[in-house]
This record gives structure tokens, C-alpha cells and sequence, in this order.
């Protein structure tokens, strides 16, 4: 497996000078997406992605699962989940939609269907789609994106937001869910749920954190569980313990305020609630193999675990 991952933060996307379509804190729209070559090789992405192939073939590994979308299919990409060979054919046609863990959980507050739906999406992320439909309502969601988004609308938030949640419900209207047929089917699906719901509470959590904690065991208790319990969860999910999740995390954060801003060092340090600036440096060097100020500098991460 290359070194060279990629992270797509739903942040990253403010940076960008011309989006494709439509990018703030909360979403994107990215169509086609080809105008971004960084969408090549291996990613990792820490919001809730839509990839729709409309046309031609896309081969592309999810969590080391080699899947194949054609012409009106929707791969469904968990958050922290890790996409690699992205191969599409000459002919294809793709969009891309991102939504980042506070905009999913607002979208699915009090739908206890809907968690369970998106629970179900580590499983089973292929949604299949009558393509002539596929097309037509994405050239319906992104004109009116375009056009609204053009004029600097006053209610631009609040239609961007019901714009991008009727797509997604849309989408996820689509899949289909086998009822249960006996109590025991019934309990498994109950705790399949809490433990679904669970998951991502905790994935909003770490993002609403920032990276200020880095312990399993404050999650646990705004969760109200114990850590080995949470950790169990957690890995049944991603294949990682919650601790790797966690600081995975917080490099991630730390990497963007050395990389995207002019903060100093020990600022920084303190924004992520470092006992001291020694902590910091070391924590720094531990998980990406070099300083800080290397990294600042443009010197590539070398070794330690989150490297890459």
C-alpha cells in the first residue's frame, strides 16, 4: 500500500480557490470531478462522500474491497473510510457530493429509520439506480445549486442545506432493507442500531472536539458506556481501535493549522490543549517523523504511524 494517502477534510475544500459547483464548511459538490486531479490514488476521507458514476465505469477499493461502479450507481463512503485505486474508464462521467459529520447528523436527527439505513451503508455501499434518473435529478440538484449560489441568494444557507439533505434522502430512498421476521431478527436489529447510532455519535463528537482530547475514555463518558465497549464498536465499523480513530484525528487537525495558517508553534500548542510545547513537539515527531516547523517547511511526513 502506497504511503501517499490523501485526506479529504470537508475543510480542505474552503482552500480551494475555484470549486467545482459549491464547497463550504458543511458540503460540496463536485462535478465533474476530474477537474481535480488530487482525486487520484489513495484517499482518506473524514466526511460522508456520494460518488455517482453516470456515464462509462468507475474501479475503485473500499476498505480494501475492490468494487465496480457503472453507468446509474452511487457509492456510499462511510466517514474515515479508506478509498484506493480510483480507476475510471476513458468515457466517464462523474460527480462527486461530501457532507461533513454535523450537516449527517442534523439530517438524521430523530429518524431512527434513517440511522439504521446509514448504518447499513459500511456493508452495503453500492446504491443502484435507473441512470436516465440518476442524470436527470443531479442536473436538476446542481443547476439550481449553480444559479442559487451565483447570485449570493439571502437565503442561501438554509437552501443550500434542504438542497443537499433532499438529495441525500433521495438517494438513500433507494436502498433496500429486508424487515425482520422473528424476534430474535427484531433484537439483532435493535442492537445493530444502538450500536450504529453509537458509531456515529462518537465520529460527530471527535469532529466537534477539534482534536482538544485524545483519550478513548472522554468519549466513553459523553457517550455513557465504557471505553472497551466503545473501542469494540468502533472497530466493528472501521477494523481500528477508537484510540486510532481519535488521533488519526487530531494529526489530521494539527497538520492543517502547520499546514493552512501562520499560527505559531506553541499557539497551536495550546489550541490543542497540550500540557506543554515540549508535549506538543514530541507528539508532533511521534506521529509524523518530523518537527513541526519540517512539516510547516514542506518537508514530507516520514515515519510513525500516521506518516503518510
Amino acid at each position: 500500500m502506497s504511503n501517499n494517502v490523501k485526506i479529504f477534510d470537508i475543510n480542505y475544500f474552503s482552500y480551494l480557490d475555484k470549486p467545482a459547483v459549491y464547497a463550504s464548511k458543511g458540503y460540496f459538490a463536485l462535478s465533474p470531478i476530474d477537474v481535480f486531479p488530487d482525486f487520484q490514488g489513495q484517499v482518506r476521507v473524514n466526511s460522508l462522500l456520494m460518488l455517482f458514476c453516470l456515464e462509462g465505469t468507475i474501479h475503485v477499493t473500499l476498505h480494501e474491497q475492490p468494487l465496480e461502479l457503472s453507468s446509474g450507481m452511487c457509492l456510499m463512503v462511510p466517514p474515515n473510510s479508506l478509498v484506493s485505486h480510483v480507476i475510471a474508464s476513458k468515457d466517464c462521467v462523474s460527480t462527486l457530493i461530501g457532507y461533513s459529520l454535523e450537516i449527517v447528523s442534523k439530517m438524521l436527527a430523530g429518524s431512527q429509520k434513517a440511522w439504521e439505513l446509514f448504518a447499513q451503508l459500511t456493508q452495503k455501499p453500492l446504491i443502484y439506480n435507473d441512470q436516465r434518473y440518476l442524470q436527470d435529478r443531479l442536473k436538476t440538484f446542481l443547476n439550481i445549486l449553480r444559479y442559487r449560489t451565483r447570485n449570493n441568494d439571502q437565503y442561501l444557507e438554509e437552501l443550500s442545506y434542504h438542497l443537499f439533505a433532499a438529495l441525500f434522502f433521495d438517494i438513500i430512498n433507494d436502498i433496500h432493507v429486508p424487515h425482520a421476521t422473528h424476534p430474535t431478527a427484531d433484537s439483532t436489529a435493535k442492537n445493530r442500531y444502538r450500536a450504529g447510532f453509537i458509531y456515529k455519535k462518537f465520529l460527530l463528537l471527535v469532529s466537534e472536539d477539534d482534536g482538544e482530547h485524545r483519550s478513548v475514555a472522554y468519549y466513553a463518558d459523553k457517550l455513557y458506556i465504557s471505553p472497551k465497549y466503545l473501542s469494540k464498536i468502533v472497530k466493528s465499523y472501521t477494523g481500528k481501535p477508537a484510540q486510532r480513530i481519535i488521533l488519526e484525528h487530531v494529526v489530521e487537525r494539527i497538520k492543517v493549522e502547520l499546514k493552512y495558517t501562520e499560527h505559531p508553534m506553541k499557539r497551536i500548542s495550546e489550541q490543542f490543549h497540550f500540557e506543554n510545547y515540549p508535549s506538543f513537539c514530541k507528539f508532533v515527531k511521534t506521529h509524523l517523523g518530523v518537527t513541526a516547523q519540517e512539516y510547516r517547511s514542506g518537508e514530507k511526513p516520514k515515519v510513525g504511524p500516521f506518516s503518510r
